[in-house]
């Protein structure tokens, strides 16, 4: 379930427990909208786990030299194979920030967005 303090924005992307299925969307800030206002009950979204499926054929990473390695026109974002402990994050400049891994794929888009100011695309696989 998603926690009532997590931040969820236009575009980010969790599971919705649906009773026809589960399925990954992209929420709208209508959707946000909806479940800010308990028209949508919140218990029907729940954050999807980072995992090495995820990162590569979801978000676009690559493996390379023990790391799962994202260029995206402002940062580089590395995460350890084991997808836990630190996460490094280098601007254009290469200065670079170590930060504890995301669990969630909501708040690592998140986080792309509020250190480079562009979305992280997320391809969805079919349901």
């Amino acid at each position: 379930m998603i926690q009532p303090n997590e931040k969820l924005l236009p575009g980010n992307v969790v599971m919705y427990n649906h009773e026809d299925g589960d399925r990954a969307i992209k929420l709208s800030s209508y959707v946000i909208f909806e479940i800010a206002t308990d028209k949508i009950n919140q218990r029907s979204f729940s954050p999807i786990p980072l995992t090495p499926e995820v990162l590569t054929d979801w978000c676009g990473f690559r493996q390379f030299s023990g790391f799962y390695e994202l260029n995206t026109n402002a940062l580089i974002v590395m995460f350890p194979l084991n997808i836990s402990g630190v996460l490094s994050i280098m601007d254009a400049g290469l200065d670079s920030i170590n930060i504890k891994c995301p669990e969630h794929l909501h708040t690592l888009q998140n986080l792309i967005y509020f250190l480079s100011g562009e979305e992280m695309p997320v391809n969805i696989p079919n349901n």
